[in-house]
């Protein structure tokens, strides 16, 4: 499925075409060989730019393939579709509360679909905010581990939606800075590790906050994924011992997880309060206008 979270050997093809035209069967096998370590014969790329051909996708011209500037329209009118639909106030604003009287909770059984759900959540909050500015706070930043192309493709769209991310993590592990590596990359977001010999920003180590006045979202897990959350963490010293089976295992157990939205001006004011005691105040020229 394009751009899915499981990528298949047709993604890739058409990644690699949609970034320069006119490579040949030999440079394709190549590319995805290098940048996705996949193993995939001459003979299996050939099946898959005869499939593209049949659908419409790719054209070939002598032995270099492209795509067809027709589905590359029919894909940007779709697109544009999407983004009347999704990215809109009408469509963002069903997951936030109205008033301070209304509160939103959601429970889920699995991480992945709480991942998948928290950066929708994200994107809402950060589009009904008017300062631009997020507060968060998490114990470790495993939103993104199990997809992590994709989440490194999100937060590049998300962070141009905002002005400025100040995250606190609330642990310094290896796979805590692994998770963050590429955050450097983002002028407008600052994070810190925090060590053990830190003050404890919240008593809970379940507990998730991000504050986007007017809004905090908080999820909270069970104990017991808590508990194994910490141990996941730190007992992977280096990126060799990060099994890809680990993460599955990991991330497919079955957890209780509580997200909560609300509106609740005293809240925000104590967490931000906090926060720039950490991070000081935000900067009053955003890098982002």
């Amino acid at each position: 499925m394009l751009l899915g979270a499981k990528q298949s050997v047709e993604d890739f093809v058409i990644q690699i075409l949609a970034q320069h035209g006119d490579y040949t069967v030999e440079d394709l096998k190549a590319i995805i060989s290098e940048q996705w370590h996949q193993d995939i014969t001459i003979q299996g790329i050939y099946r898959v730019l005869r499939k593209l051909q049949r659908d419409g996708i790719v054209v070939k011209e002598k032995r270099f393939y492209s795509l067809r500037v027709p589905w590359i329209l029919h894909v940007r009118e779709m697109l544009d579709r999407m983004e009347e639909t999704y990215l809109q106030e009408k469509f963002l604003s069903r997951y936030l509360p109205s008033s301070e009287e209304e509160t939103y909770t959601w429970i889920f059984s699995n991480l992945i679909k709480l991942s998948d759900f928290y950066l929708q959540l994200l994107f809402a909050l950060v589009h009904a905010s008017e300062d631009k500015i997020i507060y968060q706070y998490h114990p470790h930043p495993w939103f993104n581990l199990p997809q992590l192309d994709q989440g490194q493709k999100f937060n590049t769209i998300f962070l141009e939606k905002t002005h400025y991310n100040f995250v606190l993590i609330g642990s310094d592990t290896f796979l805590d800075r692994y998770s963050t590596a590429q955050w450097e990359l983002y002028d407008n977001l600052t994070y810190h590790h925090q060590g053990s010999h830190e003050p404890i920003f919240e008593e809970k180590r379940g507990k998730y906050i991000i504050v986007v006045a007017p809004y905090i979202l908080t999820i909270t897990l069970d104990s017991h994924t808590t508990t194994k959350f910490d141990e996941f963490y730190t007992t992977i010293p280096t990126s060799d011992d990060l099994k890809p089976q680990d993460v599955v295992d990991m991330f497919t157990r079955k957890v209780r997880a509580k997200v909560v939205i609300r509106r609740s001006p005293e809240r925000i004011r104590r967490y931000t309060k906090r926060f720039k005691k950490l991070f000081g105040p935000a900067p009053k020229r955003f890098p982002i206008q």
